[in-house]
């Protein structure tokens, strides 16, 4: 954020700006224009402002204060319908999956998301989406990993669990479909989910 106020050209600076000085004091407790920037209505730098938004968010959730910061504008329910629109290009799609396994990795908030956002649902459509890419499906893989084994660790209602049985499946199917080091690396991994639901 520091490094764009050094840069008044840029199309994010305007908006930023306004949220700067909008307020006395600095607000923490809410990211800059957040529905402005990732729901752009500019024709010119709607990519540059969703990139610049979701690029501070993936960078910026380290503890799960960070996703109580996000969510206060249900900003991860936003996020993750941006993913299967037309409007999600191939930065804007690799961006929300880097957010998403930055939140996963809080086991706190991969139980939170599955629960109140279904993730796991998520995931499975994403997967099954016909434009996903190769590279895609082994990111995606890896997030149902990482969420799995945290929601399997805790205790969860009987829809998760079932839930988790369908995106085992999903996961497995797509990644046979595919033949690179993510088949590899996921595969036996998903099973080994599949086998413990």
């Amino acid at each position: 954020m520091s490094k764009l106020l050094l840069h008044p050209e840029d199309p994010v600076y305007p908006s930023l700006m306004a949220f700067l000085v909008l307020k006395p004091t600095l607000d923490l407790g809410n990211v800059p224009e957040m529905y402005k920037l990732l729901l752009s209505s500019s024709t010119e730098h709607f990519e540059r402002e969703r990139h610049w938004l979701l690029q501070l968010l993936a960078d910026g959730l380290r503890e799960p204060n960070d996703y109580n910061v996000i969510e206060k504008r249900f900003g991860f329910k936003l996020i993750l319908s941006q993913f299967a629109t037309s409007l999600a290009d191939h930065r804007s799609r690799a961006l929300i999956l880097r957010l998403v396994k930055a939140a996963v990795h809080h086991p706190s908030i991969a139980v939170d998301l599955c629960r109140r956002a279904n993730l796991i649902g998520w995931l499975v459509l994403a997967v099954r989406q016909p434009a996903v890419t190769r590279w895609e499906v082994g990111f995606l893989a890896e997030i149902f990993v990482i969420a799995a084994r945290h929601v399997a660790s805790s205790a969860v209602d009987s829809l998760i669990k079932s839930n988790m049985i369908v995106g085992c499946f999903a996961m497995k199917n797509a990644l046979a479909m595919v033949d690179d080091g993510a088949k590899k690396t996921w595969l036996g991994q998903v099973e080994k989910l599949a086998q413990q639901s």
